[in-house]
């Protein structure tokens, strides 16, 4: 579902920092993404990385597979830049 109003919108980001990472729904094709921020030494969201996909790329069965890579590689960029969190694979 689209969050439309201000206290949807809150909602949603409230699940995404909690879950740490989003799902971004392409609107004119059938792509998705999934995103997962980027910290630095001060442990402040600097950036995100974006891996794209098809939706028949990553479905239900392998969207655990997809978000792990991502936080990976987002966890490798920021311990370049100095943060020392540690990298949560559970979806």
């Amino acid at each position: 579902t689209k969050a439309e109003t201000l206290d949807e919108i809150l909602e949603e980001v409230e699940r995404i920092r909690v879950d740490g990472y989003a799902l971004a729904m392409g609107t004119y094709s059938n792509t998705i993404g999934v995103v997962v921020p980027i910290f630095d030494s001060s442990e402040f969201a600097v950036a995100t990385l974006t891996v794209p996909a098809t939706r028949d790329e990553l479905s239900e069965a392998n969207k655990a597979a997809w978000i792990a890579a991502a936080r990976v590689a987002a966890a490798r960029a920021s311990s370049q830049l100095g943060s020392r969190r540690r990298i949560i694979l559970g979806v």
